[in-house]
């Protein structure tokens, strides 16, 4: 081609401005694969919360026994802490016989029963031993459980997904 001859004929569209941006195929495409990511990972989540509260709720109590068990060496008084299976969904903090503290557990929980006979409730001596030893069981919606484990001799709160023997 010679220089300036047709120089001033433009090629087809040339004239258009191109302007950065997504097609409409694109912008339908990632919706759609972010909408199947979405329907994957939100019963995921559910569950996990459920999961989350339910062992949440069991270091919870495991905790409180322990404060319970440490407080009661440390003051040289009686603690104890009653497991309300009434309502399934608190327990209560006890110096002798004046109640302390009310604690709730998280929505989805529930206190499903004790092995610590019939006031359900777990005393501690002034030397911190617990009478009855025994264990606690929570359950989430789903039907999981998770069980707060005391000793008898030692007093040691561990916590397990699987019963007691």
């Amino acid at each position: 081609m010679v220089p300036g001859l047709f120089s001033d004929v433009k090629s087809y569209g040339s004239n258009m401005k191109t302007q950065p941006g997504f097609t409409l195929i694109e912008l339908v495409l990632t919706i759609c694969i972010l909408g199947f990511l979405v329907s994957i990972v939100i019963p995921n989540f559910k569950g996990t919360l459920e999961d989350y509260r339910l062992r949440n709720a069991a270091m919870e109590i495991a905790s409180e026994i322990r404060l319970i068990q440490q407080r009661a060496i440390s003051e040289g008084d009686i603690f104890k802490i009653i497991f309300d299976l009434n309502n399934r969904d608190r327990y209560h903090v006890a110096r002798g016989t004046r109640i302390l503290k009310t604690a709730y557990l998280p929505d989805g929980v529930i206190l499903e029963g004790t092995s610590l006979g019939g006031g359900h409730q777990m005393v501690f001596t002034e030397s911190g031993a617990p009478i009855p030893a025994g264990s606690i069981t929570l359950k989430n919606k789903r039907g999981e459980r998770r069980y707060v484990i005391v000793a008898v001799a030692t007093g040691r709160v561990r916590i397990s997904k699987n019963p007691p023997d």
